[in-house]
Parts: C-alpha cells; structure tokens; sequence
C-alpha cells in the first residue's frame, strides 16, 4: 500500500515502512512459555480466517496448549500473559500498520517484506535500518 503526498520533498511510503513500524511499536516480549519454554505468540482466539481481532493476550502456541483450553489448571491457561506495551502510543502505532498491511494484502498487493527491505528514517535521527533473517537491523551494526 502506497500513500503518496505531492508536496515538495515529499516521499513514498510502502508495505516496507509499516512492517518496520511493527517491529519497532511491537508489544513487549512476554519471555516464553512457563510450562514448556516454546516463544509465545498472541494467543489464539479461535476465529475464523479473515477475522480482524485485536490480541490482548500472548499464549503457547504448542499444539497440546491450545487442546488444554477448557482446563482451567492446563497448559494453555498457564501460558496465558497479558500484552504489554511501551506505550499507548506505540499500541495505537502497531495496529495501524498491521490494519494497514492486512487492508493491502486484501486488496491483492503483495505485503511479504523481503530479505534486503531497507527503511530510512525521517525522524532526524539519520537511522537507516536493513531487514535480515534476523529481523530489523541498524546499518551500522551489520
């Protein structure tokens, strides 16, 4: 999705700059799961594909989790951690750029962020950001 302003030194802003802003607003990282030690992910809701839902929780995604969720002392309950963020600001953010990206991908545009994305930023501080394997990365640093 491209969102264009034709003012003067204006720029270009793609399905590039929206992942970063999920990566650099993403919720806090929970640690992993209690019982089994797998990276907990935002747990699932149980709807249905195409389902705009906003996770307020993160969970196991382990498979005998999520077949533990009628047993209030399992697995699944256990795992259950509140979504933390840095601010209400950075939870306003996120989910903007993830309802932006899902309304693209929707639309038919291509939002898969390839290996090499680079992302400038504007904000005076002269950061320029290259996506890896690993994830975001400062120039800098690689």
């Amino acid at each position: 999705m491209t969102v264009r302003d034709d003012a003067p030194g204006a720029r270009e802003h793609s399905t590039i700059d929206l992942h970063w802003l999920m990566s650099r607003f993403a919720p806090l990282d929970p640690g992993p799961c209690p019982v089994c030690g797998t990276r907990r992910e935002f747990a699932d809701a149980g709807r249905g594909p195409g389902a705009v839902y906003r996770p307020l929780d993160w969970g196991c995604p382990a498979d005998d989790a999520w077949s533990s969720r009628f047993d209030p002392d399992g697995h699944y309950w256990a795992s259950l951690e509140p979504v933390r963020w840095e601010s209400e600001a950075a939870h306003h953010a996120y989910w903007l750029a993830a309802d932006l990206l899902r309304v693209a991908g929707e639309a038919g545009e291509v939002i898969a962020l390839p290996v090499g994305a680079e992302y400038e930023s504007l904000d005076g501080a002269g950061e320029y950001w290259v996506y890896d394997e690993g994830g975001w990365r400062l120039a800098c640093e690689i």
